[in-house]
């Protein structure tokens, strides 16, 4: 059996999706300043926002989970994603999406 599913129900399990793996993230205070905006878990670090570059750095694992449930992205189209959710999220422009393997704490 084929199912039909539209480009604006693809955007909302894209976001949906991008809301479970980030529940629980929240800007960290302590580790935020007037140049860059950190946010994390209670655990982990999931991204940096920088406002004067507008890029975002994102912990790779977060990327590679979103690619695993959609396989269908490669990881261009991924951070892209990423990139549309946290300006819809947060309220950032932002300008380019960059994975890094390690994040400093």
């Amino acid at each position: 059996m084929k199912y039909l599913i539209t480009e604006s129900q693809l955007d909302k399990a894209y976001s949906k999706y991008l809301d479970h793996i980030f529940d629980g993230v929240h800007m960290d205070p302590l580790k935020s300043y007037f140049r860059y905006k950190v946010y994390s878990t209670d655990e982990m670090r999931a991204f940096t926002y920088s406002v004067l570059s507008k890029d975002v750095y994102i912990f790779e694992m977060f990327v590679e989970e979103f690619k695993d449930m959609f396989v269908n992205l490669d990881s261009e189209e991924a951070l892209d994603i990423i990139g549309k959710w946290i300006e819809d999220k947060y309220g950032y422009p932002v300008r380019d999406v960059i994975p890094v393997d390690t994040m400093s704490t």
